[in-house]
């Protein structure tokens, strides 16, 4: 199978993986299948959904799904049907000894859960079910620790350095470092989508909070504070762990579809006119969401701000060149770093990883000498990239009228060793 063909397929099995275990979730528990039919296609639409089952995939994305599965077994066997049966806890154990080598983030999420599962047994002062979930909270925490301490020492550290991180706020200093060029004006517009999604999601919180506890319902009260804490944690994340805050905003998309979904459908009861306001609603932030900068970098509300990770034809084939005729090093934005897909799926090679010379700026790219450096004018003309390597990085705004001058200067000082009409190879 082409690798394209293998990540759509891949991808949409995850969405609809997630798609599939919130509408049993919602219906479970809140006994209305028009809310759970809202609360799947909430998640078809939102933006980091179609970001981490899309063009993203990465083991998060699995580890999601398996997360979002444990939540929805815990719900209807724990909290519906009052106890957790062997075969249940044997299947739980299994899916997070599967998750702890899956995804580490993945495994925070699940601790999380668990951890909340076990507050809400003390707050409810219900022992039988505190002993399985503290069961269940304390096998998690020896894998957990297994896993990251034991296996693979560099997993610890890791962890304990991003605690760190989101304690002391250093993810807001690197992140300040990267992308302190971008107007703030731009970064609302393009993901104002995602915005107005949570800002629902919190009112919606607020809004229904006390009747869920006068409701008593253990297993409403157990999904929403579950679901509320992941929607309300992912904006606080954006400043204090900035490095892996999407990976949050993800997460809490999905779990928030049912609170968005249930504002939608609370507003369009009120009469004929609140209900075309709500489907006025749904009609915007679908089309907010499908021209974010995270779902749609091909034509984004605002292309400026946005990288572009699909290559056009003429840099596809100077991908080709670069791999079949060139031994040096590359230098050039770094998005079209990565020539492993073209090397693989394209040229039926084996793999191997193209050097990278780590060149953050159009000065040190005419000072050097050593390096083979491959300018896209497009995307410096009209998009946001990066250059340099790695978590080495600055940003950059597009280049506009002053394309040609830049480019003007790095080819008195280099050789064209090869061009098309959107790539230039100079040496």
């Amino acid at each position: 199978m082409e690798y394209k063909w293998a990540s759509v397929l891949i991808g949409l099995i995850m969405l609809l993986s997630e798609i599939l275990v919130m509408y049993w979730l919602v219906k479970s528990v809140f006994r209305n299948q028009k809310l759970a039919l809202m609360s799947a296609m909430f998640i078809c639409i939102s933006d980091n959904a179609l970001d981490m089952t899309g063009k993203s995939i990465i083991p998060n994305s699995v580890g999601v799904v398996a997360v979002l599965f444990v939540f929805y077994l815990l719900i209807k066997t724990l909290l519906l049907e009052g106890y957790l049966k062997p075969k249940i806890i044997l299947l739980l154990l299994i899916f997070s000894s599967s998750l702890v080598i899956t995804h580490s983030v993945s495994y925070g999420f699940l601790l999380i859960r668990l951890m909340i599962f076990v507050l809400l047994s003390i707050l409810l002062r219900d022992s039988s079910r505190l002993k399985q979930m503290g069961f269940l909270f304390v096998v998690a925490l020896v894998l957990a620790f297994f896993e990251w301490g034991l296996i693979n020492g560099y997993y610890l550290s890791q962890f304990i350095l991003l605690m760190k991180f989101l304690f002391l706020g250093t993810g807001v200093h690197v992140y300040e470092q990267n992308v302190s060029s971008i107007p703030l004006n731009l970064v609302i517009i393009a993901r104002i989508g995602t915005i107005l999604y949570f800002a629902i999601a919190g009112i919606t919180i607020l809004w229904e909070l006390r009747s869920v506890f006068k409701d008593k319902s253990k297993a409403k009260l157990g999904m929403f504070i579950n679901s509320a804490f992941f929607v309300g944690i992912a904006p606080v994340l954006t400043f204090f762990w900035a490095g892996i805050a999407h990976r949050f905003w993800y997460y809490g998309e999905i779990l928030g579809s049912f609170f968005v979904s249930y504002f939608a459908l609370k507003l369009s009861n009120w009469s004929k006119l609140a209900k075309l306001f709500s489907a006025l609603f749904v009609v915007i932030i679908s089309f907010l969401m499908f021209v974010a900068s995270v779902s749609n970098d091909d034509n984004p509300l605002v292309p400026q701000y946005t990288l572009r990770t699909g290559w056009y034809d003429s840099e596809i084939t100077a991908a080709k060149f670069v791999i079949t005729k060139s031994q040096l090093p590359i230098a050039t934005d770094i998005d079209f770093q990565h020539f492993s897909s073209v090397r693989v799926g394209m040229l039926d090679k084996s793999f191997k990883a193209s050097p990278i010379c780590n060149l953050k700026t159009f000065d040190s790219i005419i000072e050097n000498n050593n390096c083979l450096v491959l300018l896209r004018v497009d995307l410096l003309k009209e998009r946001y990239f990066v250059l340099g390597k790695g978590y080495s990085q600055r940003a950059y705004l597009p280049l506009g009228a002053k394309t040609k001058e830049v480019i003007g200067k790095i080819l008195a000082s280099k050789d064209i060793v090869y061009t098309t009409k959107n790539v230039i190879a100079v040496v």
